[in-house]
This record gives C-alpha cells, sequence and structure tokens, in this order.
C-alpha cells in the first residue's frame, strides 16, 4: 500500500533529497519494496529525480513558494505496483516587502502620496460591508494637517494590491477624515464585532491628541458598518452613523489605545476598550486611565468624565498607579479564570521607571473605578512587570490557545529604548493568576523570546494573527521596526512564529530562516516594516488566515508616505504538510 508523504524545504536551499518515502508504505506479504518512477516534472513546474530509493526534488524558478506535489510509483517483488504522491512545502525563509507588490502570496496597499505615514496602525479580520469577507483598516495619522486619514479596505476573491487614491475614490473601499488638525485620527484603529445587528461589523477611530474638551483631551470615534464607499468626514459622525466618545479633560489622551472584548454584561454585544494615558510630556505623574465602555447601537455621545463618576450606566474605569500613564496599550481576552467575564489587560511601557508593566485586570461589570494598586495586590487580577529600560508593555496582543487549557494566550512587547533596543516577545500562558516578573517566565507560566539581533526594537508591534499555516496551531507576529538588512538600516522586519506545542524551542534567529516560520522585511533602509501588524482575516476569500502589516515611512510615494502590506496564509492539503519544519 502507497501512503501519500509531505517534506518541506526553504527556497533557494534546494534540491531536496527525500529519503524517507518508503516509510509509511507497506506490502501485505511484508516484501521489500521500491520505488521505480517518479513525475520529473511536478505540478507547479519543478524537478524531481530517483535516485534508487530517494526522489531528488528541486523547486520551481522564480521565487516560488507554497505546495507542490508529484506522483511516484513503487513495487514489490511479485511486480504489484502502487502510486501515491510527494507534497513539499516550500517555505518563503525571507519575504521582501517590495516582493509583495505583484506576488500571488500577498499584496500591497499605497497612499495617495504625502507624508502622512500610511501604516501607521493597521486592522483587520472584521467585515464592514457586509459582504461575508474580512476587511481592513490602515491610518495616516500625520495627513492634512496632522488630522488624519483612515482608509476601509474592502476584502475580495482573489486580492491584489490597492492605491489609497482608489479608495479615496470609492473603488474598493472608502476613505474617512480626521475632524480636527493635530488631532491624529487613527493613531489607533479596532473593529468591533456588530453592536446594531446589521450584519456589519463598526469601525472604531482613535484621535488621543484632538483637543475637543481641552487641550489633547482626545476623542474616540465609532462608525457603524456599512456599504457605503463615500468619503466619512469623522466630525459628521455626531449626525449619525456612529457616537463619539471624549476625554475626561485636558491632556487625557483618551482615544490613544482601543481594543474589544467579548460580551461582559449579558446584552450579547461585544464591549469597548480606551485607553487615556495622560500626557506623558507635561504630566510625568500621571497614573493613566483605561475605560471599558459597554457596547451599544444609540447614537449618544460618551463623555469619559461621566464613566470615571459612575454616571449614566456606560461602563467603568480603570486608574493606575503614580507615573503608570496606564492606557498607552489596551487589550481585550476572552474569559482566562473560568468566570464566563472576558478580562482586559492594560499597558504601558513607560510605567515602572521604563521597565514597564501590564495589568491584568480580570472580568467584571464594576465598581465606577478599579485601581491598579488593588491588581497590584493580586485582588481582581495581577500585575506583570519588565526588567528596567525593556518598555514591557508597549504592544499587547492575544494568540490562540497554544498551551492546550482552552485559553487564548497574552502577548506582551518589551522593544526596549526606540531604536537602540533589542527586544523580547513574552508570552504568558493565561490561566496563571499572580504577580510575575516578565523576565522570568518559563513554563507553565509562559515564554520569553528574545530578540536574534540587536537595536531592532522587537516587541514593538505583536499580535496573533489566526493559523496561516494550515496546521491547526494559532500564529504569532513580532514587529522589529529598527531591524537592518544588508546595507540598510531600520528597514524593519516582522518575524511570523508557526504555533507549536512547545513554544521554548522557537528560536527567532532559525524563523528568520524559514524554519518554523517566516521573517518580511522592509523595501528600503528606513521604512520601519513591523511599525504595525495585526491579523487580516480572510482577506482574499480563500480559506486561509491573512496578515496585515506597516511600514509608516516607507518612501516610495515621499518621504514618510508609507505602505502596507498582506500576507496571505497557505491551506496545505494536510496539517502535517503545514507543520513541517525544514532539517
Amino acid at each position: 500500500m502507497a501512503v501519500d508523504d509531505v517534506a518541506c524545504m526553504v527556497r533557494g536551499e534546494g534540491p531536496l533529497a527525500v529519503a524517507s518515502v518508503l516509510d509509511n508504505d507497506s506490502d501485505p506479504q511484508g516484501s521489500v519494496l521500491t520505488i521505480v518512477a517518479a513525475d520529473p516534472v511536478t505540478a507547479e513546474g519543478g524537478t524531481a529525480m530517483l535516485m534508487g530509493d530517494t526522489i531528488v526534488y528541486d523547486a520551481p524558478g522564480g521565487g516560488f513558494w507554497g505546495e507542490d506535489w508529484l506522483s511516484y510509483t513503487i513495487e514489490d517483488p511479485e511486480g504489484n505496483q502502487a502510486s501515491a504522491e510527494l507534497h513539499v512545502m516550500v517555505w518563503p525563509g525571507e519575504i521582501p516587502a517590495d516582493e509583495l507588490v505583484a506576488d500571488p502570496h500577498g499584496l500591497a496597499i499605497s497612499p495617495a502620496g504625502g507624508a502622512g505615514r500610511f501604516g501607521w496602525t493597521v486592522q483587520g479580520g472584521g467585515d464592514v460591508d457586509g459582504d461575508g469577507i474580512d476587511d481592513l483598516l490602515v491610518s495616516a495619522p500625520l495627513s492634512m494637517g496632522n488630522a488624519g486619514l483612515i482608509y476601509a479596505v474592502h476584502g475580495s476573491v482573489g486580492a491584489t494590491s490597492i492605491d489609497a487614491a482608489d479608495l479615496e475614490a470609492g473603488m474598493g473601499g472608502f476613505v474617512m477624515q480626521g475632524e480636527i488638525a493635530n488631532g491624529f485620527a487613527g493613531w489607533s484603529l479596532a473593529l468591533l464585532p456588530d453592536v446594531n445587528a446589521d450584519g456589519r461589523d463598526e469601525v472604531v477611530v482613535g484621535a488621543g491628541w484632538a483637543n475637543l474638551n481641552g487641550v489633547r483631551s482626545g476623542r474616540v470615534y465609532v462608525l457603524f458598518g456599512t456599504d457605503l464607499t463615500a468619503p466619512v468626514d469623522l466630525a459628521d459622525v455626531l449626525l449619525g452613523g456612529g457616537y463619539v466618545i471624549d476625554g475626561a479633560g485636558a491632556q487625557a489622551w483618551a482615544g490613544w489605545s482601543v481594543s474589544t472584548l467579548p460580551d461582559l454584561n449579558g446584552d450579547g454585544r461585544a464591549e469597548l476598550a480606551v485607553g487615556a494615558p495622560q500626557a506623558t510630556d507635561v504630566n510625568p505623574t500621571g497614573p493613566g486611565w483605561a475605560y471599558v465602555l459597554w457596547g451599544k447601537d444609540d447614537l449618544s455621545p460618551i463623555a469619559l468624565a461621566d464613566v470615571q463618576a459612575g454616571v449614566g450606566g456606560l461602563g467603568y474605569g480603570m486608574i493606575g498607579r503614580t507615573g503608570d500613564h496606564i492606557g498607552l496599550t489596551v487589550q481585550g481576552l476572552p474569559d482566562g479564570d473560568g468566570d464566563g467575564l472576558a478580562e482586559l489587560v492594560v499597558g504601558s511601557e513607560v510605567a515602572a521607571g521604563g521597565a514597564g508593566r501590564a495589568y491584568m485586570v480580570r472580568g467584571q461589570l464594576g465598581p465606577a473605578v478599579i485601581t491598579m494598586d488593588q491588581i497590584a495586590t493580586e485582588v481582581g487580577g495581577y500585575a506583570m512587570e519588565g526588567v528596567a529600560g525593556t518598555g514591557a508593555g508597549r504592544a499587547l496582543g492575544q494568540v490562540g490557545d497554544l498551551d492546550a487549557n482552552g485559553i487564548p494566550e497574552l502577548l506582551v512587547g518589551a522593544p526596549g529604548p526606540e531604536g537602540t533596543g533589542d527586544g523580547a516577545l513574552h508570552l504568558v500562558f493565561d490561566g496563571w493568576d499572580g504577580n510575575l516578573l516578565l523576565d522570568a517566565l518559563v513554563p507553565p507560566v509562559g515564554v520569553t523570546l528574545p530578540s536574534p539581533s540587536v537595536d531592532v526594537d522587537l516587541g514593538w508591534s505583536v499580535r496573533g494573527v489566526g493559523d496561516l499555516n494550515g496546521d491547526g496551531w494559532p500564529d504569532l507576529a513580532v514587529g522589529a521596526p529598527y531591524a537592518d538588512g544588508p546595507g540598510s538600516d531600520d528597514e524593519g522586519a516582522v518575524y511570523v512564529v508557526f504555533g507549536r506545542a512547545d513554544m521554548t524551542t522557537v528560536d527567532l534567529a532559525d524563523v528568520a530562516q524559514g524554519r518554523g516560520g517566516f521573517v518580511v522585511t522592509g523595501e528600503a533602509a528606513g521604512n520601519h516594516a513591523g511599525w504595525s501588524v495585526a491579523p487580516a482575516g480572510d482577506f482574499n476569500a480563500d480559506g486561509a488566515d491573512d496578515l496585515v502589516l506597516g511600514a509608516p515611512l516607507t518612501g516610495v510615494f515621499g518621504f514618510g508616505s508609507g505602505r502596507a502590506y498582506v500576507v496571505f496564509g497557505v491551506t496545505p492539503s494536510t496539517p502535517d504538510l503545514g507543520a513541517c519544519i525544514p532539517d
């Protein structure tokens, strides 16, 4: 009996000698089997040669990566034959971002011009127009006198590269324009699962420096999903189509970060988290605030001052410790302690004198204000602290269950000082419940993935990105926007790590070589690829999860114009092929 086989390699490293083809084949009489034939040309245009019982495979040219296969025939001593297939996964190793512009494995989203830092923030995995295909958000917060532009990019079957000029014209999406100069709309983005029961997910835009309730008080816009493609002025959200959330006062910076979390109050709607870290530049002792706001479908604005005061039943607030500036990052998580309530993690890279902190706030319905002093005593949650100078909590994310307890895990980025930090990614297995020092993580509590290089700021951005390689395990992406290429400073990189049962075996240096993942690198010096990263859902409707990343200083369309990129996931013929790690 002939049984299909799997093997894998990294493109550019062939040819690959597969000597194990007969290992899973058998003969009813126990006779010795031999390979008597193999396709000389593979399904994707590669080549194969039979050398005894070894098949020597060479991948197609032209930068090919993905799944290839060929048929082979075995024979027993009596001349009985059977055929099977050898499936080979050719992993990309490194994907230069410019390759994605015209590549079947991804696409580029290009700005209309200007120095708006297109790709500053990216978000995906929601369906804004209700067509059943996931859409993306890409921001350029330094556009229009720092008022900001945000682009909704509609996913489609067989999606190809996109220009923002087309989006501005209503082709393939639409543009949202910031309300006020120097408000930096699009500094943060989220996609809120449908709260008004129209079959469309909602767009959340943070403008942390908007001067609408005092200097840099900040505003968040919730725009209900739509299939219309006319430009949207965020000032008009007050007139219908959504609602706004205003900071509690001057220098609140409300909207510096936003996230969503599953329904907490039992009304069937997802909740919204908003960070208001307070001005780090003029208020060094600021504790910072974060808020959980109940999902709603009415148009009435929310004043975060009311939330702090417990007025209106709108949600609740959280206040940090002196100098914490919590709310620089926020991340919702599903229930991790079995009480049926979703969790929220709030972070700050400047807390603890730059060591950084993140607080796990276990799901609750109040009181009006929860203090991080309380959480730090392990009442209602716990605190995580980084090492001096590492800026732990600069980025937060979640990734699916990796330790087989049914609970997704927490990602904490610790990039170090901007431009000079090596960085690290801390993976904290949820289900833990006690204060942590992030540099001391060991299973079953967590794992730390150190940077493979110096001065790259690994952990600047972190997210779970679904299952990109089709092996059934959730994958993660971590940005290193100050990574250098050969003779190319600060081109940036995103390391994509394929999830596995034992994350202690992950080495990002191996991942960069195509073993257990791959790396996407910037187009040129100073591009800062990996400044932002997010799951893209299934953007091209091929059944595989995708990844989106931003490189906001890409200069293809002028200095600081930026660019965003999508990498399509793969759907291997078997999970074993997706899990294959080259020798």
